[in-house]
């Protein structure tokens, strides 16, 4: 390089010694600057001083003239060559000239008011001419270049400070002077685009390129008023006419580029070949054309980054060295974090990851209040396992909101109400607060928080937004009665609101009418292909109704239009349920570490690895999520679970203690859970001293119990049978009066020692205390266990003698004596045992007869039985309306129905108490998809029937939770259905 400014320099040289007027100003400037910056001071005065010799107007030679002067030419500050500069163009003689000049070095350095007041100068009586001067005798004075040229800079400051008075005069003169060559229709157009008035700025461009059809700006802009209007193939068109005409300019250049790059996003996944190398091209020719805009350079990093990752982030490094700015260093670093992610190699892993934090601090040291930077850095720091590093960033920036957006974006969203809930008591009335905490309470699925916020939210501020707002919020968090009320009242004050037809297909899906939520999302893409909502609202509808194939397609044409999270994890279960288990766990791997992932896309990863067997990916998976969530004492015991599962004793050691000891700083209800596996792990792992002497630290406490069961089990492997029983009723002493833990201690002993002594231990028990509510409860499910119903129902009798007409529990123990009636009537059929339980369900509906759970379960029973039906269907109904949003109930509504012969009711309702299971977070029981099994296979769906039925069949076998029962009849019915299937096709 040097030797070509060597070279270049001679030749300027030796060209103004032959023909002085063939050198121009550019390369003399060019020449200078390599001399200033080579250190060759006098070589640099000695050719600026020549030329000025033949041109000593030239405000550029005298700059540099001046530039020369300075003590240190090489050294001086940005600030000061402006000084420079302004000062040589305010010596300019000519006081059009000078105005002129002055006005381009205010643009160029971003003054529009000064600019625009030089301009003005230009353009003198000009501007005047609307208001003082007749028509006749402003046509009759022509205007000159610099005037026309003073024009088009003014026009563009105006329409950027939107100063629309003076834009509408500078349209007047463009009309008049017809400095577009199409009557101003150009600057009329735009004028309107400016007004956001597109449609009429269309029809101006339109007749303007009639005028003027070689107009590669009409063209250009044309193509921006298209895509303001969604016309994206036109837009296209538009840009490469553009292009066609003036292939060398380097703003129609960026705006093809534009326009295919949106394009290509807006396509996703279904971007073909072709698509992709003319958007790329395109970038390529911008950069080429437009090589100070560094701005392009970053777009095609960002663009090639998929298939390039390395080329991708070479190039963000270079523009951060060649350009240091707080926006270069947070795109480098968010790149580099992105690939981190996904990078398999821990090598370079972690080399991408310091990259990351290199461009964070240096972010940081620029603004170290910039919000975006704080965010990505804790992000950062999230994402490599230190989340106290994380919350320390943020808690020193003192930004409440901050700290929200990290705890929300992590999980963490009692942390993130905690500050919300600060902030709302400082000030209720903060509409920001308001929909942050409607936020919240759609992530937990907190019906109460929604219901009294987004109320709030509409007495602050009732418009159309926030109305859809809620309504959103009811429908995700399961409130499907409340949006039904709220949208027919949104329908009747807002009736032209075109949104309303996708809330009501979606409320219709809830509502579990599949076929009319499928037709009204049809409506509603008829007229907007291009709705991400609307695709990824069928795709589910198509997912429910066991579609598949179909379901996947439109999910992925859903996340083509909008790629979030959500949409991903829909797809993640299309493709699950259509067999392809990989195309999930890609889905779900891809998402999972995003910001707004619902918790359920983890879980959902989890229980695929595990039905796969895949333990490795399992062991990465913990590690991840560990990092991810430091302080969940869940994932701990979890993670713990899975090392006892595969033996490796140790790491279940380690991981227990961890959930044992965070579980004791949080208060986590998990605690017991977290202990007993740490004990656990140390008897499996044989070290039974250790064992003894961390469980003896917990015998005079809460975690008693747990702790003399685990030290029972360990007496009884060292063959200490004596102790062990010991140990075991010191358990039972330990959980005093507690009902569920005392049931839970029973239990154990019933696994370690047998029925024998747990039958002993409740005996002495009962002797010591007839009336000790756990015994007598122990010993009903000891009873219930063996088939001794009749036993079991006079234990459950003692515990409601115990308990009292007036206590609580008491509807709970007249279920539990139901649930031995109604076995007993399986059993024995014996129509005593199947009346009795009705009597007992009738008699506690006398005294509450509006108790939606008493009503359900009556419901139930008598469907079971198949035994007065009609009033069976009365109490459903019943139950249901008093809960319309309990999943359960719509199940026994719907299961009833199903035995009234409405079948297609039937199915309604169980497709709407699926959806509740799945937005309440509860595990949906086999029996529920088995129920829809037996509606759809009665609806003659049998292929629907089918995919029920593995369903239930996979709970079964997933959970052990069924029956063997249960488990041959499903089987026998997927059987049965199969053949049918087979011989229709």
């Amino acid at each position: 390089l040097k030797g070509y400014n060597d070279t270049f320099a001679e030749l300027v040289e030796k060209l103004l010694l032959m023909e002085p007027n063939s050198v121009g100003e550019a390369s003399v400037v060019a020449v200078c600057n390599n001399y200033i910056k080579e250190g060759k001071l006098k070589q640099a005065e000695a050719i600026v001083n020549r030329v000025l010799e033949y041109f000593p107007d030239s405000t550029m030679l005298l700059f540099y003239k001046q530039i020369l002067s300075e003590p240190q030419p090489n050294k001086i500050s940005q600030q000061r060559r402006k000084e420079i500069e302004k000062q040589a163009l305010s010596n300019i003689s000519d006081p059009a000239v000078k105005a002129m000049s002055l006005g381009i070095f205010y643009q160029r350095n971003n003054e529009p008011n000064e600019a625009a007041e030089e301009f003005k100068k230009v353009l003198g009586s000009c501007l005047q001419a609307n208001d003082d001067v007749s028509t006749a005798e402003a046509e009759g004075e022509k205007m000159t270049d610099s005037q026309r040229l003073a024009v088009s800079y003014l026009f563009e400051i105006a329409l950027e400070t939107k100063d629309w008075q003076l834009v509408s005069t500078l349209v007047d003169i463009a009309r008049r002077e017809n400095l577009d060559d199409c009557e101003g229709k150009f600057f009329a157009a735009r004028f309107d685009a400016a007004k956001a008035e597109y449609k009429d700025a269309l029809v101006k461009l339109d007749e303007c390129l009639k005028q003027k059809p070689i107009f590669s700006y009409g063209y250009m802009f044309r193509g921006n008023v298209n895509a303001a209007l969604g016309n994206e193939t036109a837009a296209i068109e538009d840009a490469r006419k553009a292009v066609s005409l003036n292939p060398l300019d380097g703003n129609i250049a960026k705006a093809l580029a534009n326009a295919l790059y949106q394009r290509n996003r807006r396509l996703g996944d279904n971007v073909n070949t072709d698509e992709m190398t003319e958007a790329k091209d395109a970038l390529a020719r911008a950069m080429r054309l437009n090589p100070r805009v560094w701005q392009l350079q970053g777009l095609y990093a960002e663009y090639i980054s998929e298939e390039d990752p390395a080329a991708a982030l070479a190039i963000r490094q270079r523009l951060q060295a060649a350009f240091p700015s707080v926006g270069n260093a947070l795109l480098l670093g968010r790149m580099a974090m992105r690939m981190a992610l996904r990078e398999a190699n821990a090598e370079r892993k972690e080399f991408l990851f310091s990259i990351a934090a290199s461009s964070f601090e240096q972010a940081k040291a620029y603004e170290p209040e910039n919000r975006d930077v704080l965010n990505s850095y804790a992000e950062y720091y999230r994402l490599t396992g230190r989340q106290e590093k994380a919350e320390e960033l943020l808690t020193q920036s003192q930004d409440k909101r901050l700290l929200y957006s990290h705890y929300f974006n992590s999980g963490q969203f009692a942390q993130a109400r905690r500050i919300m809930e600060e902030l709302y008591r400082t000030d209720p009335k903060d509409i920001a607060v308001l929909k942050t905490l409607l936020l919240v309470a759609e992530a937990t699925a907190d019906k109460e928080a929604a219901k009294k916020y987004s109320e709030e939210l509409l007495l602050l501020e009732d418009n159309i937004g926030n109305r859809l707002f809620q309504i959103q919020i009811f429908l995700k968090v399961g409130l499907i009665k409340e949006a039904e009320y709220k949208l027919q009242s949104f329908k009747e004050k807002f009736p032209d609101e075109p949104k309303s037809l996708l809330f009501e297909a979606w409320l219709v899906m809830r509502r579990g009418q599949l076929k009319r939520a499928l037709e009204l999302a049809n409506r509603n893409l008829e007229s907007n292909q291009n709705n991400a909502v609307a695709w990824r609202l069928r795709g589910e509808m198509n997912l429910l109704m066991a579609n598949y194939d179909r379901a996947v397609i439109d999910l992925q044409r859903s996340k083509a239009l909008s790629d979030d999270p959500v949409t991903r994890l829909a797809l993640a279960k299309a493709y699950l349920r259509a067999g392809r288990e990989e195309d999930a766990i890609t889905e779900l791997k891809n998402i999972i570490d995003l910001p707004q992932t619902p918790a359920e896309g983890r879980t959902l990863l989890e229980q695929i690895y595990w039905r796969l067997g895949r333990k490795d990916a399992l062991k990465s998976f913990y590690d991840d999520t560990l990092k991810k969530f430091p302080d969940s004492v869940l994932w701990y015991n979890r993670a713990g679970a899975f090392s006892m599962a595969l033996g490796d004793f140790d790491s279940a050691e380690q991981l227990y203690e961890q959930a044992w000891q965070k579980s004791r700083a949080l208060g986590d209800k998990d605690a017991d859970e977290a202990l007993g596996g740490y004990l656990q792990a140390l008897l499996l792992a044989g070290k039974l001293d250790k064992l003894f002497e961390e469980a003896d630290k917990y015998v005079n406490g809460d975690f008693a119990s747990v702790a003399f069961i685990v030290m029972a089990e360990a007496k009884l492997k060292l063959g200490d049978k004596a102790t062990a029983i010991q140990y075991c009723r010191k358990a039972v002493d330990k959980a005093g009066t507690s009902q569920t833990l005392g049931s839970w201690v029973l239990q154990r002993i019933y696994s370690l020692l047998g029925a024998e002594e747990v039958l002993q231990v409740c005996k002495e028990k009962l002797q010591a205390d007839p009336d000790s509510l756990a015994a007598n409860s122990t010993m009903f499910n000891l009873t219930l266990i063996n088939g001794e119903y009749n036993k079991a129902i006079g234990y459950i009798d003692k515990c409601l003698e115990i308990v009292g007409p007036d206590s609580p529990l008491r509807v709970d123990y007249i279920v539990k004596k139901v649930r031995a009636l109604q076995l007993a009537y399986s059993k024995t059929s014996d129509n005593n045992y199947l009346e009795r339980a009705i009597v007992e369900y009738k008699s506690l509906l006398a005294e509450m007869p509006n108790n939606a759970k008493v009503l359900n379960n009556l419901a139930y029973m008598l469907a079971e039985g198949d035994v007065r039906l009609a009033e069976a269907l009365q109490y459903a109904r019943r139950a249901y309306e008093a809960r319309p949003n309990n999943p359960g109930f719509l199940d026994t509504y719907a299961y009833v129905l199903y035995k009234n012969g409405k079948f297609s009711e039937a199915a309604e309702f169980l497709q709407a108490a699926l959806q509740q299971f799945e937005q309440n977070r509860i595990s949906t029981p086999a029996d529920v998809y088995e129920h829809l099994g037996m509606i759809q296979e009665k609806l003659g769906a049998a292929e629907q029937a089918v995919a029920a039925y593995k369903q239930a069949l996979e709970i079964l076998g997933s959970d052990k939770s069924g029956s063997r029962s249960a488990d041959e009849r499903i089987k026998k019915a997927i059987e049965r259905l199969s053949r049918e299937v087979e011989t229709e096709k």
